[in-house]
């Protein structure tokens, strides 16, 4: 059980986020700068679905176009508008056609709107995006096709709008983080566990916190499915996370000063 008498020089935090999924635009501020203060961050994420622990992750950006065209009646004066939805159509796939499996960059298109009904030309069409990327590199290489896409016109006298920004850096592979690892790892084997890490494509706050201070991710609950009607967990994995996590920090304090500099 934690208790451990080096305790009492410890302080812990705990923070709850509840805006993660929208990638935490209120509560980055917060956790920033409790990462700065701590020694040591413990992201509790769920699993990878094979079980894997992380402290590689994609950085994640949400953006948006907004076309504005022409409308005009679908059969007496088609040829008077200006498809706001044709022009978003081209633009869409060309965004998807950004994304490189082999460099570790996806761009999905989310959500899509426009138009008003089927017998009038399309005034306004816009569409919500995501970017993964594993460097800050890529991610600037990526915005400036966005920009690009943007200002491209596909269809006469349309105007399109480009916004959004970058809102979790990626989390790179560091020293301290491999090492932090290799004890959560001695307490596994405790337990009967081997234990292993992956990268994961999703971000989460380990994104924001790991820029500033060490961390482990992925503390969480084993599952799979996530963002689908498929998603679960595995209901047995509740206690046996629960207990690799209390003898992480049950034996952390004693060798804490072991840690490398996160610059290394």
């Amino acid at each position: 059980a934690v208790g451990a008498p080096v305790w009492d020089d410890v302080s812990l935090t705990c923070v709850f986020n509840a805006d993660e999924e929208l990638l935490s635009p209120t509560s980055r501020p917060t956790i920033e700068a409790e990462a700065r203060q701590a020694h040591t961050v413990c992201v509790l994420e769920p699993a990878r679905p094979g079980g894997q622990y992380t402290f590689v992750r994609k950085g994640a950006g949400m953006f948006k176009l907004a076309v504005t065209g022409r409308a005009a009646h679908s059969g007496g004066a088609h040829e008077q508008g200006r498809s706001a939805t044709e022009e978003l159509a081209q633009k869409i796939i060309r965004l998807h056609q950004i994304t490189d499996y082999a460099v570790g960059t996806t761009v999905n298109v989310g959500i899509i709107r426009g138009g008003e009904r089927p017998n009038v030309v399309a005034e306004r069409a816009e569409c919500e995006f995501d970017l993964r990327v594993l460097t800050q590199d890529e991610a600037e290489r990526a915005q400036r096709l966005f920009k690009e896409i943007a200002a491209r016109q596909f269809v006469a006298d349309t105007t399109t709008e480009f916004s959004g920004r970058m809102l979790f850096p990626p989390l790179q592979r560091r020293r301290v983080n491999e090492v932090l690892f290799s004890w959560v790892q001695e307490e596994g084997r405790k337990l009967g566990l081997e234990l292993d890490h992956v990268l994961s494509g999703g971000a989460s706050d380990g994104n924001t916190a790991g820029q500033v201070a060490p961390l482990v991710d992925g503390m969480g609950v084993r599952g799979d499915g996530a963002h689908s009607d498929r998603e679960f967990i595995v209901v047995s994995s509740l206690a046996e996370r629960a207990k690799v996590l209390a003898l992480f920090l049950n034996t952390w304090p004693a060798r804490a000063d072991q840690l490398p500099a996160i610059s290394d």
